[in-house]
């Protein structure tokens, strides 16, 4: 099947460095260099790694990259480039293994044989791990300065009217020593205004200290970035027929009455009774550290378990967030079961492991599974 490739294709990406992939127009694999191959034995080292013959979106699923989301980007990216050979489509993504992450830059473009008038897609990948995690660091550097800026200039606007009312409380206590105020009126006053500038004092340090992360790590809202990644997959859900339904009871137990529908796929029901820590597009009000673009892979994979798996019924995936007094709980239970949950959940658990200080638990039943995840490193805020 190799030979179907124009000599001149392989003599140009034989012996290089990028992982270079070449396809024919229904994505079937013609031809693949040596670093293609020896990157396949590096991301999966206990499959064959011969793909010629193979989908490639096929090969990278199974073989590389099980999100659909970054599938879906890489489907649609390669199907414009072959419309025009003057097109180049450009993709970032990681591929975590049990070992770490690496980050990847894909370059798609396609190519025309000028004697037998054949199209190939031909796909690169460059390691690109290194100046990723040098732009992570100044973005980084960046957002802390902007924050930082933020607080100090909040900080000194709310004050200013603190000491307004601190000087008027004082001014209702020397118009009762003027004999214009009763003492009960007087007395009202001062502890109602005092009380007042004491929470509001409060509550300035507790923005300061629950946004500011001193760590290189990112700050990461829990129940935002949930919903903000159930958005993104959306129609991953909505063809599975799968829904997400979140209870979040961190801050009390007075359960709501029934769910709210935020979109097609996902519910929230809040057991605050007030639902104003998600008031705001839907933020939330506990918040973890790691690394955001891994988490949020986490939370697409456990997300979409079984969702490439034919059931007409629909199905229901339940998470669950709680505090203790040590640390941040979030419990998924599926009314179904898959066949890759095992591997998922494993998968997830190793990653969990290198990324945070808790622990994981699962159970894959007859008819039903769940799993949980400790977070011992938190911070949570009032919503109101």
């Amino acid at each position: 099947m190799s030979k179907e490739i124009p000599f001149y294709f392989k003599s140009t990406y034989d012996n290089t460095p990028e992982r270079v992939c070449i396809t024919d127009l229904d994505n079937k694999i013609l031809w693949v260099n040596g670093s293609f191959s020896k990157f396949l034995s590096w991301a999966k080292p206990n499959r064959d790694n011969n793909p010629v013959g193979i989908n490639y979106f096929d090969l990278m699923r199974n073989h590389i990259q099980e999100d659909e989301f970054i599938i879906s980007h890489l489907q649609n990216g390669i199907k414009k480039i072959k419309k025009n050979d003057k097109n180049c489509f450009t993709y970032e993504f990681p591929v975590y293994t049990s070992t770490g992450s690496t980050w990847f830059m894909l370059v798609a473009c396609s190519k025309t044989d000028t004697e037998t008038n054949n199209k190939y897609s031909i796909i690169k990948m460059y390691d690109i791990t290194e100046h990723h995690n040098r732009r992570k660091l100044e973005n980084k550097n960046d957002d802390n300065n902007i924050v930082r800026q933020i607080i100090t200039e909040s900080m000194h606007t709310w004050r200013q009217p603190l000491n307004s009312i601190s000087l008027f409380a004082q001014d209702i206590k020397e118009q009762f020593d003027d004999n214009t105020l009763t003492k009960y009126y007087m007395n009202f006053s001062t502890n109602q205004m005092l009380g007042e500038i004491q929470r509001l004092s409060n509550s300035i340090d507790d923005m300061a200290s629950f946004y500011t992360n001193s760590t290189d790590e990112d700050t990461i809202n829990v129940s935002e970035t949930l919903f903000s990644t159930v958005k993104k997959i959306n129609y991953v859900l909505m063809n599975a027929n799968m829904q997400i339904n979140l209870d979040c009871h961190v801050l009390g137990n007075i359960q709501s009455e029934s769910y709210i529908q935020l979109s097609d796929t996902f519910k929230i029901r809040c057991w605050t009774g007030t639902k104003k820590c998600f008031h705001g597009c839907h933020k939330g009000n506990i918040l973890i550290f790691g690394d955001k673009v891994q988490y949020n892979y986490i939370s697409r994979l456990l997300s979409t378990i079984g969702a490439t798996e034919n059931n007409p019924e629909q199905r229901n995936i339940y998470i669950k967030l709680s505090t203790t007094a040590n640390s941040m709980e979030c419990r998924i239970e599926y009314d179904y079961v898959s066949k890759d949950a095992k591997n998922t959940f494993d998968f997830i658990a190793n990653l969990h492991k290198q990324s945070y200080k808790g622990n994981i638990e699962y159970h894959i039943g007859t008819d039903n599974m769940f799993f949980v995840a400790t977070f011992d490193e938190y911070k949570t805020k009032s919503p109101i």
